[in-house]
């Protein structure tokens, strides 16, 4: 049980530390491995586990949709930061390239974050 003098995150306090932990990972990722891979994925499944952890009970589903929405952030500004775009076009090439290839660390963040909302939710329905 979570006690009433720490309720947990807010959904906008998931919002903003998912999108923040998010951007910095790939900007370590692109600094350190040239490219979004383990450093970046470690970074996002860890921030999705913990987000749904601590969510309160009231805005649970901000911490499943949060993984999708940081993906698609985080593949918006990536090309700007990796310096592999020219023009609009070039942009949107990348950003898209880079969600199919975040795809499976895309899931699986999400699948454990549902996981975890999931056992929260049926344990507070037990008590």
């Amino acid at each position: 049980m979570r006690s009433t003098a720490r309720p947990g995150l807010s959904g906008t306090g998931v919002a903003v530390l998912g999108g923040a932990i998010g951007l910095v990972a790939s900007i370590l990722a692109e600094l350190l491995t040239g490219g979004l891979g383990w450093v970046f994925g470690l970074s996002f499944v860890l921030i999705s586990a913990y987000c749904a952890a601590e969510v309160s009970p009231k805005a649970m589903r901000s911490a499943v949709v949060m993984p999708p929405l940081v993906a698609l952030l985080v593949a918006a500004v990536n090309p700007l930061w990796s310096g592999e775009t020219a023009g609009i076009r070039g942009w949107l090439v990348k950003m898209l390239t880079t969600l199919t290839t975040m795809a499976p660390t895309l899931l699986v963040a999400t699948a454990v974050a549902a996981a975890i909302v999931g056992v929260r939710i049926w344990r507070a329905k037990r008590a």
